[in-house]
């Protein structure tokens, strides 16, 4: 090696790859040459040039020369900004190496895929005022010439799906439907049956956005939803409020940060009717490729109640939740997967403290993980699985109602009404639990959810006429809940089964329409005095959203 002044030897022969005693070839040494004028462009020698000449040393060796011829160095001069009207012109600037660094062609080619990644450009081009010379300018100035996309919108967003809880659909419209099918019953088998039909309440939500993508000019953006829900049965089944900060270059150091203050009324996404308000705050990263970690902080005020078991809510608490997670995410579409699969996990540590100034505390702790196989582009094969558990320290019996784990319906065992599955005992009846009313009446109901989660699913999916996007699907769902692992038994197990139609929105969004079979019908509701069983599961429900349930 001849000509290595500015850069060390040592630092050339590594980045040439060249070891003595290993395998020689004419290619190796043509690319050894190319990482090496690529290293020196990124040092800021623009004008270097490395010539190398591989000679016989004797039968079996071969001798290689290296000359190089380093040039000058040219460094980061003054970046000038132009085409921007909102943008602050230190947004652009500071994805650059800063002035007086060596002129790294490496580095400002990732400066500009960074500046379009922000979404706030349409295009960004760079010229280098000296970079053409012979030899280059010491100090090369850089003009990013950027345009600027539309930022701020107001959007518009409607959904609907099932909502399958309890004596929700009313009975002025099931009845006459009823009485219809017992009619046409009649006329064919001059039976006159009645059917019971277990239809299901319809969620049905609105909501209003503001979006500003580059709040300030800051490359910042900023979100202001309102939605809105309501139901065949209730008006007032879900409205949230929920502001959005997002800064996706948080002190430039690769984080993306998130702070959203938050008030939501929900009588619509669980069993549970919850109020809460509060402020959400995280961190994420993307760690490795395709493996990302967030760190999130939540403080709330919650009031919640189970309609089921009482008609008046719980006495506002405070929580305090801190909740890393990570994610590894290899699918080939987060949307319509067909190939690939994805593991989630998190550790959640809360801190509930009552209005009687007792502080419970809790580790809560799940992992799930998704895979899809794709058979000759025609049978997709998904599978889920899940786990999920919790312990108590410091005063606290149990998870805090709407952080317990649930199953049933739309986000879990399908066939089920929303969060139905109960715990069972050895002999699959219902555990209960005994309450005390104030009246000194001792009441056994059935308790919301559980500390432990174990669920599972598999699923088919297949064109039904490919032409419409209409795709059709075979499920077998399982799951069961429990205190403690040690109260999990084979009869904690519930399944389901069914089949379903997928019409996927623009080739990609799935609408989806579902209707899941119970396998093993059970006691679904109790009497509250003596505990006996006055109501069976039904024979199954129809389940319908956008997007698949996994």
């Amino acid at each position: 090696l001849t000509g290595a002044h500015a850069i060390a030897p040592k630092d050339v022969l590594k980045t040439l790859g060249l070891r003595a005693g290993g395998p020689y070839s004419p290619e190796g040494v043509e690319q050894a040459r190319k990482n090496l004028l690529r290293q020196l462009s990124n040092e800021g020698f623009l004008a270097a040039k490395v010539e190398m000449e591989a000679r016989p040393l004797d039968e079996h060796r071969m001798r290689v020369e290296v000359r190089l011829q380093e040039g000058p160095r040219s460094r980061i001069g003054p970046v000038f900004v132009v085409g921007t009207r909102r943008t602050r012109e230190y947004v652009i600037s500071q994805e650059f190496p800063a002035q007086g660094e060596p002129y790294d062609v490496g580095k400002v080619a990732e400066g500009i895929r960074r500046l379009k990644d922000l979404g706030i450009f349409t295009s960004v081009q760079l010229t280098t005022v000296g970079g053409d010379e012979d030899p280059p300018r010491s100090e090369l100035g850089m003009v990013v010439n950027c345009r600027e996309a539309r930022s701020r919108f107001i959007d518009v967003a409607s959904g609907f799906e099932t909502l399958d809880r309890s004596l929700d659909f009313p009975l002025y419209v099931a009845s006459p439907l009823s009485a219809a099918l017992a009619v046409t019953d009649r006329s064919t088998t001059a039976f006159g049956r009645a059917l019971g039909l277990q239809i299901p309440d319809v969620l049905v939500t609105a909501e209003v956005r503001y979006s500003d993508q580059n709040f300030l000019g800051r490359a910042k953006r900023l979100y202001l939803p309102f939605k809105y829900g309501l139901s065949a049965t209730a008006w007032d089944r879900y409205a949230g409020f929920t502001p959005t900060f997002v800064d996706p270059r948080f002190f430039a150091s690769g984080f993306v940060f998130r702070v959203t203050p938050f008030v939501t009324y929900d009588r619509a996404q669980s069993r549970l009717d919850v109020f809460q308000f509060g402020a959400e705050f995280a961190l994420s990263k993307e760690v490795l490729p395709r493996l990302y970690g967030s760190m999130m902080y939540e403080a709330a005020g919650v009031k919640s109640r189970d309609p089921e078991t009482s008609s008046v809510y719980s006495p506002l608490r405070f929580e305090n939740k801190v909740r890393p997670t990570l994610t590894y995410d290899r699918l080939d579409n987060p949307i319509n997967p067909m190939k690939g699969g994805i593991v989630l996990a998190s550790l959640s540590y809360i801190n509930a403290l009552t209005t009687s100034m007792r502080a419970d505390n809790f580790l809560k702790w799940e992992v799930t993980g998704k895979a899809y196989w794709t058979i000759r582009n025609f049978l997709t094969l998904a599978l889920m699985a899940r786990y999920g558990a919790s312990m108590s320290f410091g005063g606290g019996v149990r998870l805090p109602d709407e952080e317990r784990f649930t199953l049933g319906g739309n986000r879990g065992v399908r066939g089920f009404s929303n969060d139905a599955i109960g715990q069972y005992n050895k002999d699959k009846s219902l555990k209960l639990d005994t309450r005390v009313m104030s009246t000194g009446i001792v009441t056994k109901v059935k308790p919301y959810g559980g500390d432990i989660v174990v669920a599972g699913s598999v699923e088919l999916r297949f064109p039904l006429v490919r032409k419409l996007h209409l795709f059709g699907a075979g499920f077998f769902d399982f799951g069961g809940l429990a205190e403690r692992v040690r109260e999990l038994n084979p009869a904690s197990i519930r399944t389901s089964a069914g089949f379903g139609v997928r019409w996927l929105i623009g080739g990609t969004i799935p609408l989806r329409l579902d209707y899941g079979l119970i396998l093993d019908r059970r006691c679904k509701d109790v009497d509250p005095i003596t505990g006996a069983c006055i109501l069976k599961e039904e024979t199954g429900n129809i389940h319908f959203g956008v997007l698949y349930t996994f």
